[in-house]
């Protein structure tokens, strides 16, 4: 089983805006309300998957090859392809952010998932630490945010 057959490659993807959630790989449980609203997301063919190593976000935001494809976020994007590995269920909060996420993608932001530890983690040990963003390119940013706000 290879990435390629469960990732949608954007190719490049400019400047980098972190949305919504970050989710922890290693200390983030499959029942979390950030999985949950990536899997909601995903099932309702709101996003698409792309899976990446931080440097492929900085300096020039080029994608990297599936090989290259760190463990950990493979690990978070499987499960949300797949999850009947693992009973997640989306929490009422989670669920109402998913679902504004969900409306600013159908009014045209093109909302994908990859990883870059330095964005979030900068103090924390690179080796042990990749975390999933949701994201989305500049011109989307606006709305999105603004979905997220009306959600709260």
């Amino acid at each position: 089983m290879t990435a390629e057959r469960h990732t949608a490659h954007i190719g490049r993807v400019g400047t980098a805006y972190q949305l919504l959630v970050y989710v922890e790989s290693n200390a983030c449980s499959t029942q979390s309300q950030e999985l949950a609203a990536l899997r909601l997301l995903h099932d309702e063919g709101c996003i698409r998957l792309v899976e990446s190593t931080p440097d492929s976000l900085i300096p020039n935001g080029q994608m990297v090859d599936e090989h290259e494809v760190d463990a950990s976020l493979y690990s978070l994007v499987y499960d949300l392809l797949h999850p009947e590995h693992d009973g997640g269920i989306a929490t009422p909060s989670g669920t109402e952010k998913a679902m504004q996420v969900a409306k600013a993608v159908r009014h045209g932001a093109d909302v994908f998932v990859t990883a870059d530890t330095r964005i979030s983690n900068r103090d924390r040990p690179f080796e042990r630490q990749t975390d999933m963003h949701l994201l989305a390119p500049a011109d989307a940013l606006e709305l999105v945010m603004q979905e997220i706000n009306n959600a709260d």
